[in-house]
């Protein structure tokens, strides 16, 4: 803590403490105020409840009581007799009860004039015991039918059987109706409620209902009552159920029924939330408190009211204000005082303080022109003199130091200089006397002579790669080291990598392993030439030292990061290991494990260290663990793009190996382990065994009980066996002497074809083992033949179901689409009509009927989706049902889930697919029983892959693939119709775009890209695609304009070159008709 903190501190602790004193009393005595107030409100709210609840009740009760007396059960069922055979007549009585010259003509006995005198008598009896108040409003007596058999006064109603308190109280026996407001003779309003009872036999049989109006005038004296009682600060409040008010008491007039919610303290759902005291702000801006607390029994809680308490809060918390001033002016004085010994003492040791902290300050950040003023004869200004004293000797030592630096800046861009043109001018003569002495090699020369040439090329290897290293070295030392970013293909560029290494690890007889996580993305962006090198030093530093055992590169996805892939490459094995001590420091400039690992292994100590600043570059971090005697892991990361990775076409073909059962024998653990994760994630189940015994106990077993083996897979060396000789023996044996044999091999084996075909061998498999290879062995072994698709696999499949003439409607607002979808249905025969938007697909449907309904999604006036919706509705009233089928150019996840979800049967993403496109299509027509099968056009010259004639110009397949593109539409004709169309819609779509960009309209942008990206799709333009895709995307979710503009440059670029290579394979095609 800082000494003027201190001195601040000590003056403006006391006022402090004296204002946390005196806002913890006033605290104390408001919540004590408060609970004194929530104690009387409790009590207040439960005695008015109390009084209330006993008011309605002796009211109630007197009419309970009347509906038992017999006289009363005997006129009403008088009056049920009376009206049994009438029932139907009930409007002719309510109109004879209306007229009073026909009342007479109503059945005898149904209405009994001396019961009605009764209550007439009675009601004013009790008005005058109550000091002329009106107690009961009205009584009203009805029979079994909803009848009047008698009531209080003369109303105009006869029939009250459809009434809702009539029902409820039919069903229930008793009713209390809502609170409700009449005018009485003199025009002055009056608080009702209705309180109704089912009359009753002793047997309980339903005989009618007596309706009571009840005046709560009582009641609203009883919160009066309660309000006056409390003084002029307090007041009580009765609300009803819908919080509406009933009486504000203490006032003359209360808007009855008008909103009360404010009254009620209400919890998060906005509902009354029980018995609770709460403080708060009215809307004329009083502050008040109100407790209020539901009745749990009685009449209050059956009618749903509440009674409120409230208390004014500037009267009740008065004195509790009067303290709190108190303490904010002592509070105040103590900080006025407080203030004025800062500004005397304080303030200059502070400002003396501070200046000599920024000074410091200042100095740490190399300026030393900020001198510290002396003042006075105290302790800082003795410590301010020698600062600066301190100040001008450290400014004399780093000048000093300064210019040291500089000159060792110039001796290491000297030095930086001096390597690069060394290593460059030393490569000159080193690629003659390379190639001068592999010349010589090849000439006839002695054994003394073949030694000494031999020592000399494996010398010039090693110094080129030392001067390679001092190279990268230099490069990187002055920052001119730059990444490339292309797409390559993870798992063969590695493999391929390992396979240029394989010699030197069958040299040493090591074992060279690779496993690829499944994970991991075949397809990748960035620089294949560095990887190549950081994979090529760590493997080759593992071989270097490792005697026996193996070296295995495994590759493994980490995660994905904004786009980017981060691919974890690790390298371990079996060797020497590296101390603890020096593992720390192997990735510095020439730093090895110890002083004898050059003279013993060579090598520049160039390579862990270059590695090191390649992997930063990629964004990665590389590490190393090691044991001495059992060996060292390198593992690295690098951030990789994700590439323009193909659909996966092995799908098809792995589909004949599911379930086939693979003999697979390797006497290397991780090897035999990683051939077992390959052919599991193809399909086939692998049988593991590392040695010959345990596979001959394998085909043993399988000859027992009548099992097979599809195909065996064997290492060409088994530790002291061999697989040669281990094939010659299996096969020699008849139940196993046609099995296909994959034999595994190092590169340098070197041993004729002719012996392998002769023991039975059906492929050769070169390690470290590669899966492209290794499947291709599989599929040619197992008689599958390549993956490459055979010549004709699409003719054969041209018309796998014959199908009836179908009648299809296709709605799709692009031409181009229309022209593919109408071309292709009409080849096999289908009918077309062809709409434009929803809209008119709706209409058309109700005047035709169709098989299938092809719907594209996004389109103007209605889109897919609506139109799809308003198709099923009006299905449902006709019972009928039509196949509708997604056709767009969406392929998120998800959108094929939306589309079923809205009614729709089925879904095909653009580009068409003619396969898939009549596979979904057909499935809804019928089978032709006739079995005449509609032509397809022939495309065998179309199928096969195009080589470019004489006079015709070459494709940049990723602008624009023509193989693709003559494969998927098979049409020369349509093909140059399509471009046509392409050539005249492109121009007006693109300038839609750019004037939605202009105004950043993100919904037009989005509607525009969509409608480019449907146009696009059929050209097998994969870079315009993406780039379509990304723009779409951005502006769906509403990106910020400047990526948005870099998609629409990027799109633009791309749509001219395709615009141009479509240009150019019109031509071709053109000319290519002008040529027959």
């Amino acid at each position: 803590m800082r000494l003027s903190t201190k001195l601040l501190l000590t003056i403006c602790v006391p006022p402090a403490l004296i204002w946390l004193v005196g806002m913890y009393v006033v605290k104390i005595s408001q919540d004590q105020i408060r609970e004194s107030i929530r104690t009387s409100a409790g009590a207040e709210v439960q005695s008015a409840q109390e009084e209330i609840d006993r008011v309605l009740q002796a009211r109630i009760e007197t009419w309970e009581e009347f509906v038992e007396q017999r006289k009363v059960i005997d006129a009403v069922m008088r009056s049920n007799r009376c009206l049994q055979e009438q029932e139907g007549l009930m409007d002719e009585l309510s109109a004879a009860w209306k007229d009073p010259e026909k009342r007479g003509s109503l059945p005898a006995g149904s209405v009994d004039e001396i019961l009605m005198d009764e209550l007439g008598a009675t009601l004013v009896k009790m008005s005058e015991f109550s000091g002329g108040i009106r107690i009961f409003r009205e009584v009203l007596l009805t029979n079994a039918f909803g009848g009047i058999v008698a009531e209080s006064g003369r109303g105009e109603d006869y029939f009250h059987g459809t009434a809702s308190w009539w029902k409820i109280t039919k069903a229930q026996g008793r009713y209390l109706g809502p609170v409700r407001v009449e005018r009485d003779e003199k025009g002055v309003e009056v608080v009702i409620i209705d309180f109704c009872r089912r009359v009753e036999d002793s047997a309980g049989r339903f005989l009618g209902v007596l309706k009571v109006d009840i005046n709560l005038d009582e009641v609203l004296e009883i919160v009066d009552s309660h309000a006056r009682r409390g003084g002029r600060n307090r007041g009580m409040v009765l609300l009803n159920r819908e919080a509406e008010l009933i009486r504000i008491g203490g006032r003359g007039e209360t808007r009855t029924l008008s909103d009360g919610s404010r009254y009620l303290v209400q919890n998060a759902d906005k509902n009354e939330a029980g018995g609770q005291f709460f403080e708060g702000e009215m809307p004329a801006g009083e502050q008040v408190f109100t407790y209020s607390r539901p009745s749990d029994e009685g009449l209050m809680h059956t009618l749903g009211w509440m009674a409120v308490h409230t208390a004014e809060t500037d009267a009740l918390l008065a004195p509790v204000r009067q303290l709190r001033n108190s303490v904010i002016l002592a509070a105040a004085v103590g900080t006025f005082l407080g203030v004025a010994i800062m500004l005397w003492v304080v303030l200059p040791v502070s400002w003396r303080m501070v200046r000599l902290v920024e000074a410091t300050k200042q100095f740490g950040k190399g300026s030393q022109d900020v001198p510290i003023p002396v003042v006075g004869h105290d302790e800082i200004s003795e410590l301010s003199h020698e600062f600066n004293q301190m100040r001008t000797r450290l400014g004399e030592t780093q000048e000093n130091l300064r210019e040291a630096m500089e000159q060792a800046k110039e001796a290491s861009k000297a030095k930086g200089d001096f390597l690069a043109n060394m290593s460059h001018e030393i490569r000159t003569p080193m690629n003659a006397i390379m190639g001068i002495t592999e010349l010589t090699l090849g000439t006839e020369l002695t054994e003394e002579q073949l030694h000494y040439q031999v020592l000399v090329e494996q010398s010039a290897h090693s110094l080129l790669m030392v001067l390679n290293d001092i190279l990268d070295y230099s490069k990187i030392e002055a920052g001119k080291l730059e990444l490339e970013d292309r797409d390559f293909d993870l798992r063969d560029s590695v493999g391929d990598i390992l396979h240029t290494m394989s010699p030197r690890a069958v040299e040493k007889h090591i074992e060279l392993v690779l496993r690829v996580g499944r994970d991991v993305p075949r397809i990748l962006t960035g620089d294949l030439t560095r990887l190549r090198q950081v994979i090529v030093n760590l493997v080759g530093n593992a071989l270097k030292f490792t005697d026996s055992g193996e070296v295995v590169l495994v590759v493994e996805r980490v995660k994905e990061i904004k786009g980017r892939v981060e691919i974890l490459f690790e390298v371990r094995d079996t060797g020497i290991g590296v101390r603890a001590d020096r593992l720390e420091k192997i990735f510095e400039v020439f730093a090895q494990a110890d002083s004898s690992t050059t003279r013993e292994f060579g090598g520049s100590g160039l390579g862990l260290a270059i590695s090191k600043r390649i992997v930063k570059k990629m964004g990665g971090e590389i590490w190393a663990e090691s044991v001495i005697g059992e060996g060292s892991v390198f593992r690295f990361t690098a951030l990789l793009g994700r590439g323009s990775e193909e659909w996966d076409k092995e799908r098809d073909f792995l589909e004949p190996l599911d379930s086939l059962e693979v003999l697979v024998v390797e006497d290397n653990a991780t090897q035999l382990e990683t051939l077992g994760e390959m052919l599991k994630s193809w399909g086939l189940e692998p049988i593991l065994c590392s040695d010959v015994a345990a596979a001959f106990g394998v085909l043993k077993r399988k000859e027992e009980i009548g099992g097979d083996v599809k195909l065996m897979i064997v290492d060409r060396v088994l530790g002291e066996a061999d697989g040669i000789e281990l094939a010659t023996r299996i096969h020699a044996r008849s139940r196993w002497k046609s099995l296909p044999m994959i034999l595994l091999t190092s590169v340098s084996d070197g041993l004729p074809e002719k012996e392998f075909n002769e023991v039975g061998i059906s492929k050769v498999v070169n390690k470290p083992i590669k899966q492209s290879p290794l499947l291709d062995a599989v599929m040619l072994a197992t008689g599958l033949g390549t993956r490459k698709p055979k010549k004709g696999r699409r003719e054969s499949r041209g018309r796998e179901r014959a199908v009836e003439s179908m009648s299809i409607l296709l709605a799709e607002d692009g031409k181009v689409n229309q022209l593919v979808a109408v071309r292709l249905l009409e080849r096999r025969g289908h009918r077309v009509t062809v709409v434009e938007n929803g809209k008119e697909a709706v209409n058309q449907s109700l005047k035709q009927k169709f098989d299938v309904i092809l719907m594209d999604i996004q389109m103007p006036v209605m889109s897919g989706y609506e139109a799809c919706r308003k198709i099923r509705e009006l299905e449902k009233k006709t019972e009928s049902r039509v196949a509708i089928v997604a056709m767009t150019a969406h392929a998120m996840p998800g959108d094929r889930e939306e589309c079923l979800g809205v009614g729709m049967d089925d879904y095909i993403s653009k580009p068409i697919e003619s396969e898939e496109f009549y596979e979904v299509i057909e499935k809804y027509g019928s089978i032709d029983k006739g079995g005449e099968e509609i032509a397809t056009t022939a495309r065998g010259d179309l199928n096969e892959k195009r080589h470019p004639q004489g006079g015709e110009k070459e494709f940049d397949r990723a602008i624009f693939d023509p193989e693709a593109f003559s494969q998927r539409i098979g049409d020369e004709a349509l093909m140059r119709e399509l471009i046509l169309i392409f050539e005249e819609e492109m121009e007006a779509m693109w300038i839609s775009l750019q004037e939605a960009e202009e105004r950043q309209d993100m919904k037009s942008i989005y509607e525009s890209a969509h409608r480019l990206k449907g146009l696009v799709g059929n050209f097998c333009a994969r870079r315009a695609w993406e780039y379509a895709t990304k723009l779409n995307d951005r502006a769906k979710t509403g990106s910020h304009s400047d990526e948005v503009s870099e998609s629409v440059e990027g799109f633009e670029r791309e749509l001219r070159l395709l615009e141009s290579s479509l240009c150019d394979f019109r031509e071709n095609l053109e000319n290519k008709v002008n040529s027959l």
